[in-house]
């Protein structure tokens, strides 16, 4: 009992005696266990989050679209479709509104009746975040950042102007509430024929306030879409079948419609030319004619202009996957997985290296202690007893609360960087007990390991042995040397990883400033009317272009992308930015590098186009297109893959003088133009998603320079002794004291420009091999931000030697 009490009271007079760096060992295991739990949840959290929105406001998982607009008839007959759970029709409008001197192209949507949960038609629930619905026809809801962007409050009024002022019962709508809507998170709004040609922002009205019997959209959902998960192969295989099934009915719908519309002011047109040539043969007063025939004209001519105004039908199904917010909701999912992995692995090795130095220095401070405890026949459990225990107690408790409570505190922050790149619910924090208890394993376990290795070496050796052997400098240089490599690498990856990842983006892959999209099956004469147009607005740089979707297929995996053929290959270039060298050729395709790597595609690899009763062609050439998923051919491959003359379904204008507004109201003027993107607006969508990636990033640098401060520290800490020795002995011969201090930097200064040098080096070559690989980012491979993280890095490295001394400096004494 006596010699157990002495075991315990010795281990804690050692505790007590390594309290500083027991400390601040302790807080360097709850950062970096609690940031690599933090981040590891989180993408699990994001995935959860998502799922339960989707699954809450009963999500879409198809949206139909037509011009012609859909009736309750016309449900009627797309519920006889198997799996149909719900079906909620909706009212929707593009206006212009005018908010202190700035226009904004809006939508406007029905808000549903029967808001019951209970009711599987409705879709898309509206979550109210302030305020009230609607109770009459003059008010409505809008998104939070229509407030916010433009310091407007709940019960201002807006003012809505609609190209047909009859198709609004009430213009001046006053604000009752704000809501969030689950089909848009991303601000990522559609195209609008109005204003600049796309939508800003979307308001909710009474759906009274329409003036017509008519649906322009309707959303579905499905009997068993739950049951998969939504951003998986089965889900979306789930989901496509259904859109081709559902395809053929509203193709089937709209084309009846439109040709009973079209049927009916013909006929008006036939009886208003019979009456016009009765009125011509009634015996009555000249002056009754001409104004009988003045009439009959008018309304003729109303009706021929209304004929020739009526667009051809168009009708559009789209998915959840179509949908660009949702895709790059799980495009950041799949990074924040990536970088989840890569710096956990990083940070579980820095901080195991770092207890393994201060551990080893610990033992060997105290080798001659152990060699007395030794020779006078204590035992090796005696001797053994407190080191372990030391391990044992920061390891353990410092990744148990990092795990369990700074881990929440890592995602809470990440939470906040997600609120404010999506519009959706705070996340749900929830714990994933089995991998905090692998952490808290895969720490304590490798700590106490190694302790207990190096004590056993230790003790194994001859007391004479013990006391000969020390450290030597080159030893303590090298373990410096990772340690300043390591802490390098966690700060310059983060920076490469958010540069690679902006220049991604401003990469200029495709080069056109307009996207035209044009009607089915339309004739060459036509098309060649809308480039009249165009040139008619000082517009000569165009290029005809068939894009569709089609799958692609290498082993046992198919990608989806967008097939591009142009009426003009050696034009090509100048609007996808294609190399020399990547010009087409027959007998062959050119896809992008995203492409590529999705699919691990080589330059001459054979793939399946399996749209093309699974034609196989060969990849003649890989363009360095990571954002796009892109497949070139010939209009003579496309012909020999389809067995069919190319059709071409859209124009690519290029512009240094483009005004907007005036062409986009000129070409929706045109019935045969379906669609008008801006490339403008793409880059400004696509840049807005890298700021939830960028944050993440400025947070884990953020973190690493707090781990470089920290593990400074206990490097200096277990070598206090040795530098108050030496110090005090210069101090002693008379030199200064700061003088004294650059003592500190010639041991380190070899170690810290090796370890930067080594940790640039080492992250360049990692940023290079998962930029393709994993991210699909471009490698930044930059001298001079190469040349400016060394000097960043060194003067932090040195500021924080500083730092951590600052006591050292403050003495008067040394000793």
């Amino acid at each position: 009992m006596i010699i157990k009490n002495s075991i315990l009271k010795d281990a804690i007079r050692e505790l007590k005696s390594l309290k500083n760096i027991f400390l601040w060992l302790l807080v360097l295991i709850i950062i970096l266990s609690g940031f690599c739990v933090g981040l590891k949840e989180t993408s699990n959290n994001m995935k959860k989050n998502i799922e339960e929105y989707y699954k809450t406001t009963n999500c879409m998982d198809l949206k139909i679209t037509t011009n012609t607009g859909l009736t309750y008839d016309d449900i009627n007959s797309i519920k006889k479709a198997e799996d149909i759970s719900g079906i909620m029709m909706v009212k929707s409008l593009d206006v212009i509104t005018k908010v202190k001197d700035k226009s904004y192209t809006i939508k406007v949507n029905s808000i549903n009746k029967d808001r019951s949960i209970k009711n599987n038609d409705y879709i898309n629930r509206l979550i109210l975040t302030s305020g009230r619905y609607p109770s009459t026809i003059n008010e409505g809801l809008v998104e939070e950042s229509f407030l916010k962007d433009n310091n407007l409050s709940i019960g201002s009024l807006i003012t809505l102007k609609p190209e047909d002022e009859n198709l609004l019962k009430a213009k001046k709508i006053k604000i009752t509430g704000t809501v969030k809507n689950s089909y848009n998170i991303s601000n990522n709004y559609e195209t609008s024929s109005l204003g600049n040609g796309k939508i800003d922002y979307y308001i909710y009205l009474d759906i009274n306030d329409f003036n017509t019997n008519y649906y322009k959209e309707a959303y579905i959902t499905l009997n068993n879409s739950n049951k998969y998960d939504i951003y998986s192969n089965e889900y979306k295989n789930y989901v496509n079948n259904k859109k081709e099934e559902l395809s053929s009915i509203i193709t089937s719908i709209t084309n009846q419609r439109y040709e009973t519309i079209v049927s009916n002011i013909n006929d008006e047109i036939a009886n208003l030319e019979k009456d016009l040539n009765e009125i011509y043969n009634l015996e009555i007063p000249e002056e009754s004619i001409s104004e009988s025939i003045k009439v009959t004209t008018e309304e003729l001519n109303y009706n021929k202009e209304k004929l020739n105004s009526i667009k051809n039908p168009i009708v559009s199904i789209t998915s959840r996957n179509d949908i660009t917010s949702f895709l790059k909701y799980e495009d950041e999912i799949t990074k924040t997985e990536n970088v989840s992995g890569i710096f956990i692995i990083l940070f579980l090795v820095l901080l195991i290296i770092v207890c393994m130095i201060s551990i080893t220095k610990i033992i060997n401070n105290k080798k001659s202690e152990i060699t007395l405890l030794k020779t006078i026949g204590y035992n090796n459990f005696y001797i053994s007893f407190k080191y372990l225990l030391f391990a044992l107690s920061f390891s353990l408790l410092g990744s148990t609360i990092g795990s369990f409570v700074f881990s929440k505190i890592i995602s809470l922050i990440l939470n906040i960087f997600i609120k404010e790149s999506y519009n959706i619910p705070s996340l749900f924090i929830n714990t994933n007990i089995h991998y905090c208890l692998k952490i808290i394993l895969i720490i304590s376990l490798t700590i106490i390991t190694f302790t207990y290795i190096y004590l056993y070496i230790t003790i194994k050796n001859k007391p004479i042995a013990i006391k000969r052997k020390n450290l030597k400098l080159k030893k303590e240089l090298i373990k410096a040397s990772i340690i300043f490599a390591l802490c390098s690498f966690l700060i310059t990856t983060p920076i490469l990883l958010k540069k690679s990842n902006e220049k991604m983006i401003n990469n200029k892959y495709v080069n056109y400033d307009l996207k035209i999209e044009l009607s089915n099956n339309l004739s060459e004469e036509k098309k060649d009317e809308i480039i009249k147009t165009l040139r008619e607005n000082k517009i000569t740089n165009n290029v005809k272009l068939n894009s569709s979707y089609s799958d692609i297929s290498s082993s046992s995996k198919s990608v989806s992308n967008v097939l591009i053929v142009s009426g003009n290959t050696k034009s090509l270039n100048k609007f996808f930015n294609l190399k020399s060298d990547n010009i087409l050729k027959e007998n062959g395709i050119t896809i992008s590098a995203k492409l590529a790597k999705l699919l691990n595609i080589k330059k001459g690899d054979i793939i399946t186009l399996d749209n093309f009763s699974n034609e196989k062609i060969k990849v003649n050439k890989i363009n360095q297109d990571y954002t796009n998923s892109y497949l070139y051919v010939t209009p003579n491959s496309y012909n020999k893959l389809t067995n069919q003359e190319i059709t071409y379904n859209s124009i690519l204008i290029k512009s240094n003088n483009l005004e907007k507004n005036k062409l986009v109201h000129t070409l929706y003027n045109n019935k045969n133009v379906i669609n008008c993107i801006f490339k403008d607006d793409i880059y400004n969508n696509q840049k807005n998603y890298v700021n939830l990636f960028s944050n993440i990033m400025y947070m884990i640098c953020f973190i690493s320079v707090m781990i470089s401060f920290i593990v400074i520290k206990i490097l200096l800490l277990i070598n206090k002794d040795e530098f108050k020795n030496i110090l005090f002995k210069l101090n002693a011969l008379g030199i200064n004291k700061y003088k004294s201090m650059l003592f500190i930097f010639k041991k380190y200064n070899i170690a810290i420009i090796v370890g930067i040098i080594l940790g640039i080096l080492t992250s360049a070559l990692t940023i290079n091999n998962i930029s393709k690989k994993v991210l699909l980012y471009i490698p930044y491979p930059n001298l001079l931000i190469y040349t400016l993280l060394f000097i960043f890095i060194m003067v932090l490295l040195i500021f924080i030697i500083i730092l951590v001394n600052i006591k050292f400096i403050k003495q008067k004494r040394l000793c």
